[in-house]
């Protein structure tokens, strides 16, 4: 028995009431795209002899020729689109679609027979067992959708939500409308990556009318995972893509404003490895928690928002739609911050067999083919190529808002030392006080350099300052992947990565094995902590001064101090009589015997 269920009723009946106190309830007849989307009435369809007076919809006949609406590359830009008319014959009608092919546009008798075929028997059914139905009739009353073979595409598919409403209305957000439900799809030789194109349309159709405010990233991962689902080509392009620029936030979608009349084009690298990305957690999600219900998949409950009859105010979007629905299932991990971080590992090592405690087990892997592989990876750089090929060095990674950094050390030598600092760089402000996220991420380390033939293990990155790891002999390789699941705002987080030999004879300089963190730093929350190594035994000087070269505070005063790896010491944001410093930029110097370096500190409440 889920227990949990009387109290996500009660929590949706206070919502759907909250949510109508704040919003009111829609007007009737009022055309708001796409929450009570409104057909064209009856007269106007009549004038344009698509319907009989007696609501009957009039079928067009083979050979009948239609004037649409297409957005064609822009002559003068070429990067972005514009809308132009062109005229097309009707080829084919299936018992769920109108094939027209575009005039001067050639597509074998064969082809459009398989496509009518794969359409009826396979891609609608499929897609509406799998997501739900379309809105159907749609706005002209018919409930066959129409197919558009065109080679004068900018890109190589597309649905238009706009053409759901009427062009008049259309026409006021700089598009054009062709009053009807619709795809488009540019002809090429692979007839089955037309057919996935297809169902890919298939689903933004769907998801369109089952979940309104949904967001773009998951509608594009739905879409992907239609193409799979009807059994047609497996996002290999665009998983490919994402192997080679694996550094995304998952959850945008730059290249997609609706609302504007032109726009950049959506086959950029960036396009392609984001869908790849979004298409490759959606399978993570799919196989890893599939749910509980043997009606529907998990997938179902992503997207058939009407047709599990939730009033308005109960559908999510995005991240929250993917707790909601996971939770639905009945699935014992339903918090998107427990999935994400182990499929960064997944996509990274894509390893069943690595285990952690208080993990899922089998979460660090696929058990399925991806982009065509049975052993997809990521393949992540950092830096410049030769980075961490010799000791000691360092780096700071980027973390993108809900994404990963990677950060990969060959040629490990038993006695590498690694350590890490989690710098609490990520701030945001609330009112007056600002507040810090640690990062959440795991370290993966192998017998071998490829991370494939040899033992891996794994742990998780510790939610305190710093760690480091002392590498046992017959490591080779190890993995840094630390996440990011929960933006709040604010600049590039950074993730900071300290790689040397715990003593390194002759260095004299201490620039590379030193620094400060976390930095920035909020005194009210925390110390910033100074971190280096001595070879031998030294005096050690730290000192801190305001922008104006005043000393403020002293933390070491040439203290002798005896070999070893040092990060206690620290400061609390205070001056030298006890006061809290304002916010702002402080200088620190550390001096080791003759060597000096410095640092800027971050003070941020």
């Amino acid at each position: 028995m889920d227990l949990r269920r009387p109290f996500k009723r009660t929590v949706w009946v206070l919502n759907l009431a909250l949510t109508w106190l704040a919003l009111g309830s829609p007007s009737a007849g009022a055309y708001t795209t796409p929450m009570n989307p409104a057909p064209l009435s009856r007269e106007y369809l009549m004038a344009q002899g698509r319907m009989e007076a007696s609501g009957r919809v009039i079928q067009p006949k083979l050979g009948t020729q239609q004037t649409f609406w297409v957005r064609v590359p822009n002559d003068t830009l070429g990067l972005i689109y514009q809308y132009a008319q062109k005229s097309a014959t009707l080829r084919r009608t299936g018992c769920h679609c109108y094939l027209y092919v575009e005039d001067r546009t050639q597509v074998p008798d064969s082809v459009l027979d398989d496509l009518k075929t794969a359409y009826d028997s396979n891609i609608y059914p499929n897609c509406r067992r799998n997501f739900g139905h379309e809105w159907n009739p749609g706005i002209d009353g018919d409930s066959l959708v129409t197919i558009l073979l065109s080679s004068s595409l900018r890109v190589e598919f597309y649905f238009s939500p706009f053409d759901e409403m009427p062009d008049s209305l259309a026409q006021t957000k700089g598009h054009r409308s062709n009053e009807r439900e619709m795809f488009y799809i540019r002809p090429e030789d692979d007839v089955a990556r037309m057919k996935g194109e297809i169902a890919h349309c298939q689903e933004h159709l769907i998801h369109w009318w089952q979940n309104p405010p949904g967001e773009i990233w998951l509608d594009e991962a739905c879409a992907m995972y239609a193409m799979d689902l009807c059994g047609f080509e497996s996002a290999i392009n665009e998983v490919q893509a994402f192997q080679n620029n694996p550094s995304l936030n998952m959850t945008e979608w730059p290249s997609r404003i609706l609302d504007i009349p032109l726009y950049p084009s959506e086959d950029s690298e960036h396009m392609w490895a984001r869908r790849g990305e979004q298409y490759a957690f959606l399978a993570y999600l799919m196989e890893k928690y599939p749910g509980n219900d043997p009606q529907h998949p998990l997938i179902y409950y992503l997207v058939a928002r009407r047709d599990l009859n939730l009033p308005v105010g109960f559908i999510k979007k995005g991240i929250d739609n993917v707790q909601r629905a996971l939770w639905e299932t009945g699935s014992s991990t339903f918090w998107f911050y427990d999935i994400f971080p182990p499929w960064t590992v997944a996509v990274f090592v894509n390893d069943t067999t690595l285990a952690l405690p208080g993990v899922a087990s089998k979460v660090f892997g696929y058990k399925r083919t991806l982009g065509g592989s049975s052993r997809f990876k990521v393949n992540p750089s950092i830096g410049p190529p030769d980075l961490f090929q010799s000791f000691p060095d360092s780096a700071f990674l980027e973390i993108p808002w809900y994404g990963q950094a990677y950060c990969y050390i060959p040629g490990v030598k038993s006695d590498l030392q690694v350590e890490i600092a989690q710098d609490t760089a990520v701030w945001w402000s609330e009112g007056a006080r600002c507040t810090g996220f640690l990062y959440r991420g795991y370290v993966i380390t192998s017998t071998t350099e490829d991370f494939a033939t040899g033992t891996n293990t794994i742990s998780s990155l510790k939610r305190s300052p710093s760690e480091t790891l002392s590498l046992n002999p017959g490591i080779k390789g190890i993995k840094i992947v630390p996440s990011l699941p929960d933006p709040r705002g604010g600049g590039a987080p950074k993730f900071y990565v300290f790689a040397y030999t715990p003593f390194i004879p002759g260095d004299t300089t201490i620039s590379r094995s030193a620094y400060v963190f976390p930095n920035p730093f909020n005194p009210e929350r925390e110390k910033v902590h100074f971190r280096y190594v001595l070879e031998k035994a030294s005096q050690v000087d730290i000192r801190v001064y305001d922008a104006a070269g005043n000393q403020i505070a002293v933390i070491a005063d040439q203290q002798e101090t005896p070999p070893g790896i040092y990060n206690s010491q620290t400061w609390d944001g205070r001056n030298y009589r006890g006061t809290p410093v304002a916010n702002g930029v402080y200088f620190g110097r550390m001096k080791i015997g003759k060597a000096t370096t410095g640092f800027k500190i971050a003070v941020i409440r």
